[in-house]
Parts: structure tokens; sequence; C-alpha cells
């Protein structure tokens, strides 16, 4: 009796305890969540892919024939001598800034505008003929000329058509090639039009004349190894200054 009343709940021999309920829910959201990050993991990769193909397809660049170029790998060029010279076709450069690209026009044919001799205009006064009239007295702080070898005052300006025949040079040893050219051609119409009288300069010898300004930028170019070559000079002369345009005109009349 006393047995009986004192494991009141002892457990039945040969009964199983019940299984837990699994836990669909949470296995679901598992689920998609491992789905969305291998999807998200696929677009990062693709579009890294991409990236990477982008940045080595930017490398390619073509050289047309008028041109050539030189490979600059973290401003110094690539090679050495005509081997840094890149000719006509394509090629490719790791993009900026490991690698620049410098274009040369080659074949085609350059030009620069003397910046002295020349009184005070602009080129649209010019085209319009709006020039303002020139003062009482040339003023050297407006208006430019140059002297002639028998003391006379004459406007002259011309035009320079040249070829770059070493790129190489032109590129690297000038801050500014264009600059220089023009400097040179200015030095060229103040020696040459010191070496001529003024109606030689005008009108009886303006061959001569201006192949003086040709063989003076020759010489100029070789010594400071410009790597250009003359093509053409072309020049426009006016006498007399127009402040003593009147008396010219007069002295003439009379």
């Amino acid at each position: 009796m006393s047995d009986r009343h004192e494991h009141p709940d002892h457990e039945h021999p040969g009964e199983t305890p019940a299984a837990p309920v699994p836990l669909m829910t949470e296995d679901a959201g598992s689920t998609a969540l491992s789905d969305a990050l291998q999807s998200s993991f696929w677009i990062v990769k693709i579009l890294m892919g991409g990236l990477v193909v982008l940045f080595f397809a930017s490398g390619f660049f073509t050289v047309p024939p008028q041109e050539r170029a030189v490979k600059l790998r973290f401003g110094k060029p690539v090679g050495d001598g005509a081997t840094a010279l890149l000719g006509p076709g394509a090629h490719w450069a790791w993009p900026y800034p490991i690698d620049e690209v410098k274009r040369v026009p080659f074949s085609e044919v350059q030009s620069a505008d003397s910046s002295v001799g020349w009184y005070a205009t602009t080129p649209e006064q010019e085209a319009t003929r709006t020039e303002l009239p020139p003062g009482p007295t040339l003023d050297p702080s407006r208006d430019s000329y140059v002297l002639t070898g028998d003391a006379n005052i004459i406007h002259v300006r011309a035009k320079l058509r040249y070829r770059i025949t070493d790129p190489l040079r032109y590129i690297f040893a000038f801050t500014n090639a264009p600059a220089v050219v023009t400097n040179v051609l200015n030095n060229a119409l103040y020696f040459a039009a010191g070496q001529f009288h003024v109606d030689d300069a005008l009108t009886r010898n303006q061959t001569a004349f201006r192949e003086r300004i040709e063989r003076r930028i020759d010489e100029i170019a070789f010594q400071r190894q410009l790597g250009i070559t003359v093509e053409q000079v072309t020049f426009t002369a006016v006498l007399p200054p127009r402040q003593l345009a009147d008396r010219f005109r007069a002295a003439l009349e009379a």
C-alpha cells in the first residue's frame, strides 16, 4: 500500500516521449536568404568582371597616318629613341594615371603667326574694316614695327608653315614648342628687315627678303634642335606707318 502512494508519477514502461515540432518557418527564411546572397554574389562577380574588361579596353587607342604618338609611363617615355615613337595603327597602354599618350602631328603642315612688326589691331577689325584710327604718334607699347637696313620704319607680319620632323625633340625638349617656333619667326623678321633696304623688302626684291627669313629660321631651328623643317614663309609689309600716311601722300603728290 505504501509503495503505491509514494510513487504516483512513475512512468509506465513502454511509453516513448513525443518528438519536437520542426520550425518550418525559420528553415524557409534561411533558404531564401542563402539564395539571395548567392544571387548577389553572382551579380557582383559579373559587375567586377565587366569593370576589369572596361579597364583594359580603355587602354586601346589608334594613331592615324598623319600623327605619331609617344607613350609615357609615370611621365617617362616607354622606349629609347625611335623605338619610343608609335606609328600609325592600333596600340595599347595602361589607362591613366599609369600611362599617358602624347600625340604629335607628323605629316600635317603646322603654322605659326608672327607676333611682332604689326600695328595694334584684331582679326575681327581687319575683316570688318573697323580698325581704330592711328594716334598722333607711333606708340611702341601698342604698335609694333621693324627697322630696315636704311633706317626706315615698316610694318610687317609673317606666317610660317612647317613640319615636325623630330617629334620626340619637339615634345620633350621644350615646355611650349609652338611658342618657341613663334619666337624664332619673330627673330627672323627683325633680322631680315635689318639686312634689306625698304624698297627691296616692299617691292623690288620680296623673294630674297622671304628667303632670308626662311634661312634665318632654318639656322635657329638647327642650333636649338627644334625638330622642324620650314615649308614656306609668307609675309605682308606696309609703308609708311599709318601715323605718317598723310605726309607720305603729300610728298608723293608734290
